[in-house]
């Protein structure tokens, strides 16, 4: 009976943490939430000094936006021993004792192996690839799925990590300065969904963004859209029905300096 209950303790324990790393991975863009917008725009400012800004904000054409989507999607680098590990930070997401890195689950065993597609990184944002490049070759680790908003913890930034949150991606996209998912409204307005056009955003305040790519149907009750998700850990496509995103509370966006 002794055994029995050793052999159920043991189990129960490695249940709670799968299901608290799995939580992690799956939350951020979908249920967790800024508490308020302050808050967010402090972990914008703070995520602005982990990565040079564009000195000066220029037009972009959309065919240029979706060049620049699918050249993160498609995008293939050689993952090596330095970008999986480091000596000085764990690979924990444990916000309490001080541990905010966490490798996405999908680079687990391929060291030495060629990956396609940024990975997801918490707070992660660059104006072009040649900083992910640069970061790769200089050993810096490579995506971080581990999520927070307490200011007190820092936000879990961890400037040593590279790679693309849901808000760097589009940033990077319409080359623009990095701007989280409140603050999209100032360089952006909103548009009627059946406007929508490649290069456009989707957008839920507060909790995650996606690249509006096209519609999947030609009754306009799908679209196609690249977002860097936590689900995938990193750039992907995705379709959705305009039905399920409305409901969710997202909101179609024109960047202001976007042009046909």
């Amino acid at each position: 009976m002794k055994e029995s209950m050793k052999k159920y303790v043991h189990f129960a324990t490695w249940f709670v943490i799968f299901s608290t790393v799995f939580s992690s991975l799956a939350s951020a863009d979908r249920t967790d939430q800024w508490t308020d917008q302050a808050t967010e725009i402090d972990f914008q400012e703070r995520v602005r000094q982990t990565a040079p800004q564009p000195k000066i904000i220029e037009e972009i054409r959309r065919s240029e936006v979706l060049e620049r989507a699918y050249a993160a999607l498609n995008y293939v680098f050689l993952y090596r021993e330095e970008n999986a590990a480091s000596w000085e930070i764990k690979n924990l997401c444990s916000p309490e004792s001080g541990n905010y890195w966490l490798r996405p689950i999908r680079l687990n065993e391929q060291i030495d192996k060629r990956v396609r597609a940024i990975p997801y990184k918490w707070g992660g944002y660059f104006i072009d690839l040649d900083f992910f490049t640069e970061g790769v070759r200089q050993g810096r680790l490579v995506g971080d799925v581990c999520t927070c908003r307490a200011e007190k913890y820092n936000y879990c930034l961890i400037p040593r990590a590279i790679g693309l949150d849901c808000s760097g991606f589009v940033s990077y996209a319409w080359k623009t300065s990095y701007h989280v998912t409140s603050a999209l409204h100032e360089i952006s307005q909103e548009i009627p969904w059946e406007e929508l056009k490649s290069g456009d955003a989707l957008n839920k305040a507060g909790s995650h963004v996606r690249l509006f790519v096209s519609f999947a149907d030609h009754g306009k009750k799908k679209v196609n859209i690249i977002e860097s998700s936590l689900t995938c850990e990193g750039v992907c496509e995705n379709t959705f029905s305009v039905k399920e995103l409305k409901q969710s509370g997202y909101v179609p966006l024109r960047y202001v300096n976007i042009r046909d």
